[in-house]
């Protein structure tokens, strides 16, 4: 995945999830450029559906890790539209919830 940050499946390593980061599908924020852009130079047609994701990067920084944060591929996970993929992010984002809140 040149050219993007990993999230969601391609990531789900980071959130502590049953859900094995999957390689054959991207998913991932683009580093530069806009998603058109990105996938017209990967030859990849721009749609609504399908198993690969790219979302436009709208950090505020220049941010240099391979994935991205922890709660941030949680949520992506939580948006899915695979049933166990949209669990594995909810399950997550509920644990780092509980987290926060016995801290805090």
């Amino acid at each position: 995945m040149s050219g993007l940050i990993r999230t969601g499946r391609a990531a789900a390593d980071v959130v502590d999830s049953e859900l094995i980061e999957d390689h054959r599908w991207v998913c991932g924020y683009v580093r530069s450029g806009t998603v058109d852009e990105y996938a017209k130079s990967h030859f990849m047609i721009p749609k609504l559906t399908g198993n690969d994701v790219i979302y436009d990067n709208t950090l505020p920084v220049d941010y240099v890790d391979d994935v991205m944060p922890p709660a941030v591929v949680a949520a992506d996970l939580a948006h899915s539209t695979d049933t166990r993929e949209r669990s594995a992010g909810l399950r997550a984002l509920e644990r780092m919830r509980q987290a926060w809140l016995a801290e805090n």
